[in-house]
């Protein structure tokens, strides 16, 4: 009771400035400042005064004096809806603090101001609660910005905390051509210091001892990797600057290869790996490419293992911004995948449902999907340009789904961000601490977030339309797929190689080259010509042979430049005058030199007799590696015509030298 009385009483004696501030004050037509919120305390108590920071932007051509703050704390949000609505009106008001400040803020001049109010009389509360704070800036008692932040306040200590899977992806779109040159894009911005992977790095590694799910790309692997070791780069003016090892970018891309190295051997970190190159899975499967999805995350997971020293889970899967078909999730099952991560609003959830997992279904095969709540992912976007505002609001949220339930065991939120969230970098930093302030707030991997859950309620996969690859660009892919095979089938030793150029022609596969085929066709270029490097030195010498009769042996002389050994097929394309008595085609083994080889053939008639020759590559349908006509000049003569000839000549003789003949007289 002396606990209820002393509540009682602070709030009267607090609500005396309320009553006279509020009623007094007038409101300027507009804002004439700005405010941003620079920092708050994650939560408060009686024990936790409220502290926050602000700063305020004269934006009007007046000078602001006589300044003061009004604290004002709004009746508690009791349910998501609610507190929504306590960020853009004003709720009830319960008590507030007139805070003089003094000074003055004479036109385009900013300044921080530092606030720290104690709440006890917010105790007498018998329950936690989440409150709407409205900060006003006055002059002269009159309103000239406001600013809106959610407080949570905690009488107890949560006995019953939300159950809280939070994802945060790490990607980058391919930026390298295929000779090695990057381009201008926004990598090296994004790993230097301050920049967006950076900075969620450095926040991953401060989490201690919390779960975490961590979902690096493969592809931005591989683009660090380059980069530590020295790159070039294209230049938005065209120009290409070296980066040397250890300066600028490189340097750069080694410190965020040790900071991924150190955030994956944390033992509460649970490391998914995407499919490399990081595909668009749905285009994938139209492309006819399906059957390569395990290979492609076998590759992806052996890269972040060979490169982080920790080999990935297999059984969860982020795609590719969230892009997941009907087509593909079948496959996925096959492969051993029991759950996604996928965006917010993926499919179409109950709002207040909790944990927010569903079975996701098409046809026969099913998975679960995490979906991570859609109110704090479009709250964050709102509040961008406000970083750490952004961060409460969105701390706010999750307040919002606990205290709706509070007691209730097994509740819980999802929280995923994505490839490009468009969040400002300390946005990040923020969150992740907040999130490791609060202890109402009990954050697990993904598969502990599943094996908390009984049943699901089961959705279709929507349908929805992906980008694919143009039919002419997926022919040259397609048909290269199979000519790298042939090469390595050629050429003895290529297996090295071959393993390269299928690495470049996966790259021609990645989703960026979707948006930008040309960047997917420079790799494409790239291995077609080097097979072609091989073909093109390999030459056929002998152009004219001279067969002094019938049957004889042609000399062919070829010879093999690329200094690798070729097991090749030759071919001979010619007309019926000419017939190759071991068959018109046959294998052989180019050894690096020149070689001259040898043909029974036999001729049907005399003359130039011209032949295609081609020296192809092994397996079926295969490519040209050298081509030429040569001509057989036929002197020989066909005995058999010749008889014929002779006979037909003497016969014509015999018939017209009869007339010269004695008839006889009757």
């Amino acid at each position: 009771m002396k606990r209820f009385l002393a509540g009682v009483y602070a709030l009267v004696l607090t609500a005396v400035p309320l009553s006279f501030g509020t009623a007094t004050a007038q409101t300027l037509p507009g804002p004439t400042a700005t405010m941003n919120l620079l920092s708050q305390s994650p939560w408060n108590s009686a024990d936790r005064p409220l502290e926050v920071s602000f700063r305020a932007t004269n934006i009007s051509a007046t000078p602001l004096d006589d300044l003061s703050v009004e604290l004002i704390v709004g009746a508690p949000a009791t349910s998501r809806s609610l507190y929504q609505l306590s960020l853009t009106e004003d709720s009830a008001p319960l008590v507030a603090f007139p805070l003089p400040q003094g000074g003055t803020l004479t036109p385009g001049e900013s300044r921080t101001f530092r606030i720290r109010q104690r709440m006890d009389v917010l105790a007498s509360r018998a329950d936690n609660g989440l409150y709407p704070l409205k900060l006003e800036l006055r002059s002269h008692d009159q309103a000239v910005a406001a600013l809106r932040t959610p407080m949570i306040f905690l009488i107890e200590r949560p006995r019953v905390p939300l159950n809280l899977a939070w994802t945060w992806v790490l990607s980058e779109p391919l930026q390298f051509r295929a000779d090695g040159t990057f381009l201008p894009g926004t990598l090296e911005a994004d790993i230097a210091s301050g920049g967006r992977l950076s900075t969620i790095v450095d926040a991953l590694a401060r989490l201690e001892n919390r779960d975490v799910d961590v979902v690096i790309s493969p592809l931005l692997v591989e683009q660090l990797q380059r980069m530590s070791k020295g790159y070039r780069i294209l230049g938005a003016d065209g120009i290409i600057r070296t980066v040397a090892a250890g300066a600028g970018g490189a340097a750069d891309a080694a410190v965020l290869l040790r900071s991924l190295r150190e955030v994956a051997s944390h033992p509460r970190t649970e490391l998914l790996a995407s499919p490399f190159p990081d595909p668009s899975l749905p285009a994938l499967f139209r492309a006819g490419l399906a059957g390569e999805l395990p290979t492609l995350v076998e590759r992806g997971g052996d890269l972040l293992a060979d490169a982080l020293g920790r080999k990935p889970t297999t059984d969860l899967i982020r795609p590719l911004d969230s892009q997941l078909d009907a087509a593909t999730l079948p496959r996925l099952v096959s492969m051993g995948v029991r759950a996604v991560l996928v965006d917010p609003g993926f499919v179409s959830a109950l709002k207040f449902q909790s944990p927010p997992v569903v079975r996701l279904t098409a046809g026969r095969s099913s998975l679960a999907a995490i979906l991570p709540n859609s109110e704090l992912a479009v709250l964050a976007q709102d509040y961008r340009a406000d970083p750490t505002l952004a961060a409460h609001v969105a701390l706010g949220e999750l307040a919002a789904i606990w205290l709706e339930l509070p007691g209730t065991a097994g509740r819980g939120a999802a929280v995923l961000l994505g490839e490009d969230s468009g969040l400002l970098p300390p946005f990040f930093t923020l969150f992740a601490s907040l999130v490791r302030s609060s202890s109402w707030l009990r954050p697990v991997t993904a598969t502990g977030f599943l094996s908390t859950i009984a049943g699901q309620p089961r959705r279709q996969v929507p349908p929805r339309a992906y980008p694919s690859f143009g039919l002419i660009y997926l022919n040259k892919l397609l048909h290269l797929r199979s000519s790298l095979s042939r090469f390595r089938e050629t050429v003895d030793g290529s297996a090295e190689v071959e393993v390269r150029l299928r690495g470049d022609l996966l790259l021609a596969q990645s989703e960026a080259a979707l948006t930008d085929p040309s960047l997917g066709q420079s790799f494409i270029d790239a291995v077609s010509g080097e097979i072609r490097h091989t073909y093109d030195r390999v030459h056929i010498a002998t152009t004219v042979v001279t067969l002094p009769s019938q049957r004889g042996l042609v000399p062919l002389t070829i010879a093999n430049e690329s200094g690798q050994r070729l097991r090749a097929v030759l071919q001979f394309v010619t007309d019926r005058r000419l017939q190759f008595v071991g068959g018109s085609s046959r294998g052989v083994v180019l050894d690096p030199g020149t070689r001259t080889l040898t043909f029974s053939v036999q001729a049907q008639a005399t003359g130039r007799i011209p032949v295609r020759v081609q020296v192809l590559s092994a397996g079926e349908a295969p490519d040209t590696i050298a081509s030429r006509t040569m001509v057989i000049r036929s002197t020989a003569y066909n005995r058999l015509a010749l008889f014929l000839t002779v006979g037909a000549a003497v016969f014509l003789l015999g018939w017209w030298g009869r007339r010269f003949l004695p008839r006889r007289r009757s």
